[in-house]
């Protein structure tokens, strides 16, 4: 090796999982290996693309022809997928096993994404596990379905081929070692349950979305495909209206180029914690608000941000995301350590019956119905939070001592927070007092207003009618000392918008977006050698995914390697 050269550092996935915490430090620029080889040269210095000679004219001249290639490749493999979440694990399964060389490339200290965090709820029709628990399902309905609750705003070529492979999905993950439960979740847009989730085994920690990535890991491993931690994806190289070629890569040592023979798979993730992504299609997504993963994972947007730099267009970014509520924390999830042994758990407090307790804003007074739609899902309630003036939004949920009780709030815990113990409380976003004045003085809330409010709010108790909003009885009062507040989060959670691909998983040239006239995705040009899966695509579902999108993730994942495999090689 020489001088200039280090060698790459890799862990495995069993020892990554052996420890009970991995440093950012400890796995910088490491890869989970399995049977890679050490054949690729190390990471040199940042390679930086050829530029221009000096013009032989004054006069201004395009761009040569090979400015847009690298000096030199790095690396190279058939494959190369970008992040290791639900899409990009299996579209490296599926490539690896069609018999290509595959590089799975994550920005992160350690696999699975924002995935290793979630409930592993998954949305599956006309499965055998339905059949085995005497649920009768058909596609056709779970078409049906989905197209309806998506507002009929889902591609429909995608949503057909999505309740097609539901099925074929539920019993892979299961050859795979996922065990499924037998009690599927219900929900209002299904005429038959259809949330499937994994039960304990021996097999994965827990009975969530770790479970259902650590089996999807334990493929990629039996398969020796590797994955090259905190490697991020920085630009995509594309030869001018032709075929995509590789990748640009930072690590620690500098940046890297790789070539990818025959596709590059984005599983990249959506953009859903960088505000300015955000708040480019809607000025109300700002910093007010947090994001599913943080801390712990940040889906920035880069992947789909290097693919519109060459050529490819986005699709249904009038509705950017979805939304989810937290109570006194500033997470999503708990996990602690952060280890592919630890299972995530629940942040912060439940607001439960939203009869014991009033919601207020800045200046201390309520600006919704608590009640009203009895549901932290629903539009009317997001819509009242993201168009308050007040600006930055300082909204808490209030109530006393016997509403805390029925709530189960914790007074211990929110005396003392701890975020990266128990329900994640946080410092400055729970408060507990003997006073209301004291209570709006934690809370950061004008004192007067908020005990005016209080007073009102226990008029319209004794009452027995809620003169402002109209909140249906049962109606309680606030008056029993200590009284508590929780600051509310809310989180963009879920995004809607995307890339736009076609049912192969290709990614749309965004040229033919202005010449073709209302054809079907799968007659528009596409950005050859190129593939996207997973939350960086939209058009999957419309404007509501359903809880449970992971599946739609796994199964354009499989489409997107089983195709990217198939692709000739280039030389």
């Amino acid at each position: 090796m020489s001088s200039g050269e280090k060698e790459e550092k890799r862990i495995s996935r069993r020892d990554f999982v052996r420890g009970a915490a991995v440093s950012a430090a400890a796995v910088a620029g490491a890869g989970i290996l399995a049977g890679c080889k050490n054949e690729t040269p190390a990471p040199t210095a940042s390679t930086e693309t050829q530029e221009c000679p000096p013009c032989p004219t004054a006069a201004p001249c395009p761009p040569c022809a090979d400015s847009w290639r690298p000096e030199k490749w790095d690396k190279e493999t058939d494959v190369v997928v970008v992040g290791a979440g639900y899409a990009g694990l299996c579209a490296a399964i599926e490539a690896k096993a069609a018999g290509a060389e595959v590089l799975v490339l994550e920005k992160n200290d350690f696999p699975g994404g924002n995935g290793i965090l979630c409930a592993g709820n998954t949305i599956l029709g006309a499965t055998h596990v339905q059949n085995r628990v005497g649920i009768e399902d058909h596609e056709e309905w779970w078409y049906e379905d989905q197209m309806a609750w998506g507002e009929y705003r889902a591609v429909p070529e995608l949503m057909r081929l999505y309740t097609q492979k539901g099925g074929e999905l539920a019993l892979w993950l299961e050859q795979l070692g996922l065990v499924w439960r037998d009690q599927l979740r219900a929900s209002d847009d299904a005429r038959v349950p259809r949330g499937h989730g994994p039960a304990e085994s021996p097999n994965y920690p827990g009975s969530k979305g770790i479970s259902q990535i650590t089996v999807l890991l334990n493929e990629l491993e039996r398969l020796e495909a590797p994955i090259l931690l905190q490697h991020k994806m920085k630009r995509i190289y594309r030869e001018p209206n032709g075929p995509v070629l590789g990748v640009e890569v930072e690590t620690e040592d500098g940046n890297i180029n790789i070539k990818a023979r025959k596709a590059v798979v984005l599983g990249s993730g959506g953009f859903k914690s960088n505000v300015q992504m955000r708040t480019a299609w809607d000025p109300r997504l700002d910093a007010d608000l947090g994001a599913g993963g943080l801390p712990f994972v940040e889906t920035t947007g880069e992947g789909s941000m290097a693919a519109v730099n060459v050529g490819a267009g986005f699709t249904d970014m009038s509705y950017v995301c979805e939304f989810r509520v937290r109570w006194g924390t500033k997470t999503y999830q708990s996990w602690e350590p952060p280890t592919l042994t630890t299972v995530p758990g629940g942040a912060g407090i439940s607001a439960g019956d939203y009869h014991r307790l009033i919601m207020v804003k800045n200046d201390g007074q309520r600006y919704v119905n608590e009640a009203g739609e009895q549901s932290l899902c629903h539009h009317t309630f997001w819509q009242a939070f993201l168009n308050l003036k007040e600006k930055p939004r300082n909204v808490w949920a209030i109530t006393d001592a016997e509403g805390a009780a029925e709530l189960k709030w914790p007074e211990d815990e929110m005396r003392d927070p701890q975020p990266l113990a128990g329900r994640a409380l946080y410092p400055g976003c729970v408060a507990v007092a003997d006073s209301i004045q004291e209570l709006a003085s934690q809370m950061g809330i004008d004192p007067v207003g908020l005990e005016a409010t209080v007073n009102r709010y226990n008029a319209f108790v004794d009452a027995g009618e809620d003169g402002d909003f109209e909140k249906p009885q049962p109606l309680y009062s606030i008056s029993k000392p200590p009284f508590f507040a929780a600051k509310m989060l809310m989180l963009c959670h879920d995004q809607m918008g995307g890339l736009r691909a076609n049912t192969k998983a290709q990614v749309l040239d965004r040229s033919e977006q202005i010449v073709a006239q209302g054809v079907s995705i799968d007659q528009e040009k596409v950005i050859p050698h190129l593939y996207a899966a997973g939350e960086c695509v939209g058009g999957y579902v419309g404007a509501e995914r359903g809880h449970g999108k992971i599946g739609v993730y796994m199964i354009w994942g499989r489409i997107a390697g089983q195709n990217a495999a198939q692709e000739t090689r280039l030389s």
